[in-house]
């Protein structure tokens, strides 16, 4: 649920070594990319298109989850808490 990537490119330009980008929306994917091209984003970064559940990811740091409002996300807040050291709730 990285959207056009506003937070996760906040996060590189300011110290993170690593950002792992995902959305399961294709077109969200597509505004990313150009929004990592226009602010020069070379940083260490991953990008996936599918459903957060389906991520292969065994520990980070930091999962910043940003939601709308009406979407059901208690299971992707206890795979967060899972393989998040911290977990922060947009």
């Amino acid at each position: 649920m990285c959207g056009n990537g506003s937070i996760g490119i906040y996060l590189l330009k300011y110290g993170f070594e690593k950002v792992i980008f995902n959305d399961v929306y294709s077109e969200a994917i597509e505004n990313l990319k150009f929004n990592l091209e226009v602010n020069e984003i070379l940083g260490n970064y991953e990008i996936y298109n599918k459903a957060f559940e389906d991520l292969e990811i065994e520990k980070c740091d930091l999962c910043v989850i940003d939601s709308y409002p009406q979407a059901d996300i208690d299971e992707i807040i206890k795979k967060a808490e899972k393989i998040a050291d911290n977990v922060l709730i947009i």
